[in-house]
């Protein structure tokens, strides 16, 4: 840990491989200043980034360089709650002016749509109010042991699923939607992000009867990543072997609409250990081209699977280098990668939704790009053998040669008599 100074950059924090890594502040040119988690010179975590122009500080999530949730808080006190794209505030949000009272509404096109405004009186439970078939409910927590804030609230507000459940309900009159509240929440262990919401709702049918069904939990799209290698037409697949009682599955993440990551501890593992680059800019959307609709895998409940595939062709020496590498990186705790044949795979995968991508990506064969990468380079072949050194020298060779034509000469004329040796030795 150390302070680097850079005319007028400063930082204080960690770097490896000349890149700002773990924790650290870094102050930029025009007085800017960002203070918290790096990751490959990038902020990724949690941290506070304040802009020297305002003195405002958006305080929360950063994710590949770009605050995407948390806190704005502006110099005069006045603090927004909400998602965020290029620093910039969108969809669902709250602001809280001063500790007296607070506004709901949304951003649209980066105009604040106002809505309710409500006083701030001693410990107000966080609220927001939403819009179900046409009607305003306020979403709340439930009180059954998950207690969050009004920030994680604005979250939940803009959680996809739950957009897409609402949609649901808005389509489904024969269901009447009374209340909703917030029983529990997950987030990802790797990315941080919302990734499971459990409510509790009040559901009726048009006759006023109550619903048996008070519990729906919504879960975030999963992207299921299937590293698809072509080895001189042999064609493999990147799995990994779990922890959790020898599970075999593809790997996956979150699947963030409008983001380039495809992050997850398998996913990590995989560019860790292989050095390929798997993202979201190197891999195809398989579900998309199914028939040119985002069309997913709806695996029970309300999950719902797109699969990307990843495909490149290899070489022999890197697979086998590589394959040798993952055995060596075998640890106790952590997940093992494999790299098997397709076929081996549909034996070894214990897990149905990586089954499922994989009978579906066989499916969806013809409508996939033989490579979603460029080839993989070829070993750089050894340099060529120096020629031999002759033996002989050229005049040794040439008398070599004249001797082997006479001896050749004299077992064609067959054995000499006498008189012919004596003549020609009279001759010589």
């Amino acid at each position: 840990v150390y302070k680097r100074q850079v005319s007028t950059q400063s930082t204080w924090g960690s770097w490896r491989e000349d890149q700002k890594q773990g924790k650290g502040r870094y102050t930029y040119p025009n007085g800017d200043a960002y203070s918290g988690d790096w990751l490959n010179d990038l902020k990724d975590g949690s941290g506070t980034f304040t802009f020297a122009a305002d003195s405002s500080s958006c305080i929360g999530t950063f994710r590949s360089g770009d605050f995407i949730g948390g806190k704005w808080v502006r110099a005069n006190g006045t603090i927004y709650h909400g998602v965020f794209k290029n620093y910039k505030p969108y969809g669902r949000g709250v602001f809280v002016f001063g500790r007296r009272f607070k506004q709901e509404g949304h951003y649209r096109n980066g105009k604040w749509i106002p809505g309710k405004v409500a006083n701030l009186d001693g410990e107000v439970p966080p609220e927001i109010t939403l819009t179900v078939q046409g009607r305003p409910i306020v979403l709340k927590y439930s009180g059954e042991g998950h207690k969050g804030d009004v920030q994680e609230l604005v979250q939940i507000a803009n959680f996809r699923p739950l957009e897409q459940w609402l949609q649901r309900m808005r389509d489904t009159p024969e269901i009447v939607v009374n209340d909703i509240a917030v029983r529990s929440t997950a987030y990802d262990s790797v990315t941080g992000r919302l990734s499971t919401v459990g409510l509790k709702v009040d559901l009726m049918d048009p006759q006023g009867n109550t619903l048996p069904q008070n519990e729906v939990v919504l879960q975030a799209a999963r992207a299921v990543v299937a590293v698809i290698l072509n080895c001189e037409g042999e064609q493999c697949v990147v799995v990994a072997k779990t922890h959790l009682g020898n599970a075999v599955e593809l790997p996956s993440a979150l699947d963030v609409a409008g983001s380039t990551d495809l992050t997850s501890e398998l996913v990590n593992r995989v560019v860790q250990l292989t050095g390929l680059k798997v993202n979201k800019n190197t891999c195809v959307n398989a579900t998309e081209l199914a028939s040119g609709a985002d069309i997913a895998l709806q695996l029970g409940s309300d999950q719902v699977v797109t699969v990307w595939a990843y495909r490149q062709d290899i070489w022999r020496d890197w697979l086998d280098a590589t394959t040798t590498k993952l055995e060596g990186a075998k640890h106790p705790g952590q997940p093992e990668l494999l790299i098997v044949s397709t076929e081996a795979a549909r034996q070894m995968l214990t897990d149905t939704v990586s089954l499922a991508a994989l009978d579906f990506l066989s499916g969806s064969a013809d409508r996939l790009p033989e490579s979603t990468v460029d080839p993989m380079r070829p070993r750089t072949p050894p340099p060529p053998e120096a020629e031999p050194r002759p033996l002989y020298s050229a005049l040794e060779v040439q008398l070599q040669e004249k001797a082997a034509r006479e001896a050749a000469a004299r077992r064609k004329r067959g054995p000499a008599t006498e008189e012919e040796e004596e003549e020609g030795g009279e001759d010589a």
